[in-house]
């Protein structure tokens, strides 16, 4: 009888404790912020391993919530160093339970990627603009040649800026080549 109960109280354990882990997908590319790829610099992009994770809990079998799979992500960029986006993400749901306590989670690993902003005038002075509202706003700014430029930004595009100095004079263009008069940039096309 002694034996047999045993044999029961180990199949009960068995039982009670339950474990399930799933692959749920691979994404070439995660994130969940939002980035501007053309301003960042692919020379000063580097990388490392991360593993992020978001869990919730069960007690009696019941959950107490329900994991996020962005939340895994941003916890696997923050843990990266504050990363801007992985690539060859694998998204894997695992799960176990006691009865009494139990856990379900996301689980996202991948290579986490930082990107250093390219350091040209041309996009430092536009994500001030853009931090400030955009066409019209007023930008001040100093330039890598030392000088320094205040205006009013008139629009931009992708390769440059252009500005309408304070107190008048001719409109400003702002591109990799540097600062130039408007004539200047038309008489050049």
């Amino acid at each position: 009888m002694g034996k047999a109960l045993g044999v029961v109280a180990a199949g009960a354990v068995a039982v009670a404790a339950v474990a399930c882990t799933q692959r749920l997908g691979d994404l070439t590319v995660a994130s969940t912020k939002n980035i501007m790829i053309s301003s960042f610099n692919p020379n000063s992009m580097r990388s490392t391993r991360a593993e992020g994770r978001d869990c919730k809990a069960m007690i009696l079998m019941i959950p107490t919530g329900v994991p996020n799979i962005e939340s895994a992500i941003d916890n696997a960029l923050s843990r990266a160093g504050n990363a801007n986006f992985m690539t060859d993400a694998v998204i894997t749901s695992k799960f176990w339970t006691a009865i009494v306590y139990g856990q379900t989670c996301y689980l996202v690993t991948g290579n986490a990627w930082t990107l250093q902003v390219a350091s040209s005038d041309t996009d430092r002075l536009r994500d001030l603009a853009l931090e400030r509202g955009g066409t019209g706003s007023e930008v001040r700014m100093e330039l890598a040649d030392g000088t320094t430029l205040t205006g009013a930004m008139l629009g931009f595009g992708r390769e440059n800026l252009v500005v309408r100095p304070a107190g008048g004079g001719e409109v400003r263009v702002i591109d990799r080549a540097g600062v130039r008069d408007l004539q200047a940039v038309e008489q050049d096309q």
